[in-house]
């Protein structure tokens, strides 16, 4: 390490190295530590005048000293807080200390003051930009500009094309019973033909495209219903009327001998409202009730979640994410695909 510590002594101070005789402004280190997290990294020689580079060695109580406060500066005035790498190197007539620090994985770095530094050149200089420092949370994973909302866009906004790229991908299945493929799709109305809508909601901080899917969105509820189809002779009921009502959970079903049939009378077709289908697409991602009930604008009460909650639950539309425990405190709700 001495020989690397020489060679950066010989070349001078540079965006990755800086030296100190001492520390006497806590505060300007600090900016320092903040330029390097924000920068490449670098390392932090006290003991080595900034001026002209020669050696003003650290006596072992100014060590001590110094490793401590470099330590407090690195936890304390550093936003978010770092780690940094402390050496102390022997020279001649005493020590040096080396504070290695890193590239922050955490940008921007800011000082106790909420001032943002950047290394530039041997110096730092302060960051106002937003662009400069949405870029340095960019570079770091902790801002994705595909996924950042456009300030005053609207719905009228959208690209058609763009729209219909996606719809194929996500939703060729529901499109091809609708008979849209091919240039029939490219040449259809968005919200007349493929019956598409798009809500978006500022509170919830989400965009939903909702592809309806029409008559086929019925569904066949059965509350403690059982429906039988009977197959074969060893399942005829037979008597002398040739029918028998059959009653099994409120289902009551006619059994014709000959026709081998049971129909079940108490099978109900449900249109879904248009607030039971936002219910269902807001719970593509797993959502409390207190959530739902919100996002509806009507109190969490039992009697709403009966009606708004309870009822798609049982059609099969929404499922328990806890269903061993219904009233477990981290319930959600979440959509069920259907095929």
């Amino acid at each position: 390490m001495m020989d690397d510590i020489q060679k950066q002594i010989k070349a001078g101070e540079g965006s990755g190295v800086q030296f100190k005789e001492r520390i006497l402004d806590k505060y300007d280190i600090a900016c320092e530590l903040v330029a390097f997290s924000n920068s490449r990294g670098g390392k932090l020689v006290v003991g080595i005048k900034d001026k002209t580079g020669e050696t003003n060695a650290l006596s072992y109580s100014e060590v001590q000293e110094t490793t401590n406060l470099l330590s407090d500066m690195a936890s304390e005035n550093v936003v978010p807080s770092i780690l940094i790498k402390i050496d102390t190197v022997e020279v001649e007539d005493g020590y040096l200390v080396i504070a290695t620090v890193k590239e922050g994985l955490n940008k921007p770095y800011h000082d106790n003051k909420g001032i943002v530094w950047v290394k530039n050149g041997a110096d730092k200089r302060k960051v106002f930009d937003n662009a400069e420092l949405a870029e340095m949370m960019t570079d770091c994973g902790s801002f994705a500009p595909d996924e950042a909302g456009v300030r005053d866009a609207t719905i009228n906004d959208l690209d058609e094309t763009t729209i219909k790229q996606f719809l194929g991908n996500r939703f060729d299945r529901v499109l091809e019973k609708k008979g849209l493929i091919g240039d029939t799709f490219n040449e259809a109305s968005l919200d007349e033909d493929v019956n598409v809508t798009f809500t978006n909601n500022d509170k919830a901080q989400e965009f939903v495209i909702t592809v309806w899917r029409g008559e086929s969105n019925q569904v066949e509820v059965e509350s403690n219903q059982v429906g039988n189809e009977v197959h074969g002779k060893s399942n005829e009921v037979c008597g002398k009327s040739n029918q028998v009502e059959v009653e099994s959970n409120q289902v009551s079903n006619e059994v014709c001998g000959n026709s081998n049939q049971v129909e079940d009378y108490n099978t109900k077709k449900v249109t879904l409202t248009n607030k039971q289908k936002d219910i269902i697409n807001f719970c593509s991602v797993p959502r409390t009730s207190l959530e739902i009930m919100e996002r509806l604008g009507v109190s969490n009460q039992t009697k709403n979640r009966e009606r708004y909650i309870t009822s798609l639950v049982a059609a099969g539309y929404l499922q328990m994410t806890n269903p061993d425990n219904p009233t477990a405190s981290n319930q959600k709700y979440k959509k069920v695909n259907i095929k």
